[in-house]
């Protein structure tokens, strides 16, 4: 943003009223609200606490007179009238509060072919920056350089020895002080998976899995040993899944920098690197000065979402890496607005992920600590709980299973 003579973003501390830290912004700054929406059109869990203030029924109607926003929403329109429900709700009391919208809202549509719920987000997005400069002018003799550059790598990225993390570091950190990170409101347990069979007929065009997993649980974080717990649950509950990637993109991350499954890198994240969850993880292991030591396999394997598809603008910033013209060429066209359908046809309909683009554009020579900074996180998979609790014919002593009924989708 500095670019454009703005400042950067605010971070309102969470322990503050929510109201209250919108009435700051009130005459002198733009409230940016990226809303989804969860389950059969409810609120997303993050946003309860925020929701829940807003309608109190003790506020005044002109609480948030002079406060600006814009609103992208999120949803599915299979879903009916429930469609981006959440934000359709959030910009209704905001008018009624006394909020103005700087910009018309816009409801994406997962549904969208022409890439679900990214693509209107560029010109929503141009919207927002004309609006923002027509309400904040820049100082005369100011000119917005906008030219596509390389940004200053947001971490330093070493290669050490396999003595420098101890066996099950990740393990120890994800499964303890820093599981908030995974989204998760409690720590994960390790469970072993007791039975996976296939419950659709043979002849069926999916394969519905029937998995039960162990729900004597036992956190694989290092300290003394706790006695194995049952875990308990009730009706529309949901077990969440760490997942990994898959061996193979594994295996060709690996190869295209020259590593191997057990090198050990320490990653140092740098001063307002843009990587929050790695700046959240190094500080939580506390070793190797703020710094932290994971096996490549780890990083690859369980840390960076290397299977999932690149949104529009990361082609833009692997745009800036391709050594070939003709390469950068057609990934700045991916990314643009005039390319929604190449985007479409080549990554977005076909599931190709970050590796597989990487396999596509050989050219494209991304420093690893530039990786970090555009690969996501892997994300949790959330299964609704398909069974009450009761004994598991494969667990000793007669625990109970957890039970998933869960369908494998391929992609070809």
């Amino acid at each position: 943003t500095a670019a454009t003579g703005f400042d950067d973003a605010v971070c309102v501390d969470a322990a503050r009223d929510p109201v209250e830290a919108l009435r700051l912004q009130a005459g002198h700054g733009v409230v940016v609200l990226l809303v989804s929406t969860t389950g059969d059109g409810e609120i997303p869990g993050n946003m309860v606490r925020f929701w829940r203030s807003l309608l109190r029924k003790s506020l005044p109607t002109d609480c948030l007179r002079g406060l600006h926003y814009a609103l992208y929403g999120l949803g599915d329109s299979a879903y009916g009238h429930k469609f981006c429900a959440a934000a359709r709700k959030l910009d209704t009391r905001l008018q009624q509060l006394g909020a103005v919208a700087l910009t018309p809202r816009v409801l994406a549509d997962e549904q969208n072919v022409n890439g679900g719920v990214i693509a209107p987000f560029g010109a929503w997005l141009e919207d927002l920056w004309k609006a923002l400069l027509l309400r904040f002018p820049l100082p005369p003799g100011h000119v917005v350089d906008d030219t596509p550059s390389i940004p200053p790598e947001p971490a330093s990225v070493t290669v050490a020895s396999v003595e420098a993390t101890p066996r099950g570091a990740l393990d120890a950190l994800l499964y303890s002080s820093a599981f908030h990170l995974l989204g998760l409101r409690e720590p994960p347990q390790r469970s072993s998976v007791l039975q996976n069979q296939r419950m659709s007929a043979e002849d069926w065009k999916q394969d519905v899995r029937h998995m039960v997993f162990s729900s004597s649980i036992t956190s694989p974080a290092p300290g003394p040993a706790d006695a194995a717990q049952q875990c308990k649950w009730g009706p529309g509950a949901v077990a969440w899944v760490l997942p990994e990637n898959h061996p193979v993109a594994v295996e060709y991350m690996c190869s295209r920098y020259g590593l191997q499954l057990e090198d050990v890198l320490v990653v140092q994240p740098r001063s307002g690197s843009g990587i929050p969850w790695l700046e959240d993880l190094c500080p939580a292991l506390g070793e190797h000065g703020g710094a932290i030591a994971v096996t490549v396999g780890e990083v690859f394997g369980r840390l960076l979402s290397i299977t999932a598809v690149p949104r529009p603008f990361a082609f833009e910033s692997l745009a800036l890496f391709a050594r070939s013209d003709e390469d950068a060429e057609k990934l700045r066209e991916i990314s643009s607005a005039e390319g929604a359908d190449l985007y479409h046809d080549y990554c977005y309909r076909e599931k190709r992920g970050w590796w597989e683009v990487l396999q596509d554009f050989t050219s494209i020579d991304i420093p690893l600590p530039h990786l970090l900074g555009l690969v996501p996180r892997l994300q949790p998979r959330a299964f609704s709980i398909a069974s009450v609790p009761r004994p598991a014919p494969s667990m000793p002593g007669g625990g109970t299973g957890v039970e998933l009924c869960v369908a494998v989708v391929e992609f070809s």
